[in-house]
């Protein structure tokens, strides 16, 4: 196959991947039940085309996470340290950190495969049932260390909203939406606007990293991803909420590398699930599966390559965009933005889910008004999540 057409096809994912994480509420899952509907030319060069828009759409999505505070689901932990470092004049340096997670990630991810290649099967075998335990295991240690009422109050209220939204299954494939909208993006902008937030300043500059730094950040990332990336009931929230816990108590730095570097590694991995396991993890994995059925070594290969140039490609975007938006919003006044940005997620959110899912919003945003107002870690506002996955495999 001609690589000229390959490369193409990965320019045209790496725009569409743009496209969908510069959007809150878009992702690739949805483009790809567009892409399959309406599938021509080579299955390969689609499949090409879908996972580059996922790896894209990794480094992207955390624009909109940090300056607007619309999180998806993979970028919903990095909105409290993402706005913090925008309060002081650091946005830049906040998603300039998670571009270097994306990419310390990926190379460690493509350097780990190989050696994973053979313990894919016995891990997925031994692991698979045993996902609760690790689970309540590692919310039982939060609740250890923090030992406060609120924090359980919080957790069992979160719990209570994931149950009923996502195992009622109310809002369907945009279920996540408005509960994570509200917990962790929503309830954050309306307390800006209660203490009459303004924006600083902001440094289009950054820190000089220490290596060591990096390295941690994007390993940590890297586990996390291959987790969510192998492992059923296990999402891109649950692997950012395992990462968080890893580095408690570290600076935030290593914590929004590791944040950068989870998704794009989850991209890497549910295709090696396809391959080894049989088992799509993904939404772009099952898009792959039904085009082009059974994976060759070759085709991975093809896709590895494809992944490579779309992680640095969407590295770069992300960091000349994000300049040109900081920019932006350092002229507008802060209240302006936040009730322009209060308006759009409750719109977006009517649009994508109804008034259902816009009920499920404000309900949400209550819970994290809750949880901020109570000085409780936004952590346990994971349970949304991490509950139903639990029911689910008990």
């Amino acid at each position: 196959m001609d690589l000229f057409i390959i490369i193409f096809h990965v320019f045209l994912g790496v725009l569409v991947g743009t496209m969908t994480g510069l959007v809150p509420g878009l992702h690739p899952n949805t483009i790809c039940i567009l892409f399959l509907g309406f599938v021509f030319g080579d299955p390969l060069l689609v499949s090409v085309l879908i996972v580059s828009s996922a790896i894209a759409h990794s480094f992207l999505d955390f624009l909109p996470s940090i300056l607007l505070g619309a999180p998806d689901p993979g970028t919903a932990l990095s909105v409290l340290p993402g706005h913090n470092m925008m309060m002081q004049g650091r946005a830049y340096e906040a998603i300039r950190l998670t571009v270097i997670g994306g990419l310390a990630s990926l190379l460690i991810a493509l350097t780990l495969m190989p050696l994973l290649m053979f313990f894919v099967g016995s891990f997925y075998d031994f692991i698979r049932p045993n996902i609760h335990w690790l689970l309540v295991t590692i919310t039982g240690f939060m609740f250890l260390k923090d030992r406060k009422p609120w924090s359980l109050v919080v957790f069992a209220m979160s719990g209570a909203l994931g149950y009923l939204v996502l195992n009622g299954n109310l809002l369907g494939r945009f279920s996540l939406l408005p509960m994570l909208t509200g917990l962790f993006g929503l309830s954050m902008i309306i307390k800006s606007l209660k203490d009459r937030t303004r924006i600083p300043e902001q440094k289009i500059s950054a820190d000089a990293l220490r290596r060591i730094d990096v390295v941690k950040g994007g390993l940590v990332g890297s586990l996390s991803g291959i987790l969510v990336g192998l492992l059923p009931g296990v999402g891109a929230a649950q692997a950012t909420f395992i990462s968080r816990e890893v580095l408690r108590d570290r600076t935030e730095k290593k914590f929004m590398i590791a944040m950068g570097g989870v998704n794009t590694v989850v991209a890497i991995f549910s295709l090696l699930a396809l391959w080894i396991v049989g088992n799509p993890r993904s939404g772009v994995a099952v898009a792959v599966d039904e085009l082009m059925g059974v994976l060759t070594f070759g085709d991975v290969i093809i896709f590895i390559g494809a992944i490579a140039l779309a992680g640095g490609l969407s590295s770069l975007i992300t960091i000349y965009l994000s300049k040109r938006f900081i920019n932006f919003f350092r002229r507008i006044d802060y209240r302006k933005v936040s009730l322009s940005i209060i308006i759009f997620l409750i719109a977006i959110t009517f649009v994508f889910t109804g008034a259902v899912g816009t009920f499920v919003l404000f309900l949400s945003t209550a819970i994290g008004m809750v949880c901020i107002l109570t000085n409780t870690r936004r952590s346990y506002m994971m349970a949304c999540i991490i509950v139903p996955t639990v029911l689910f495999f008990i």
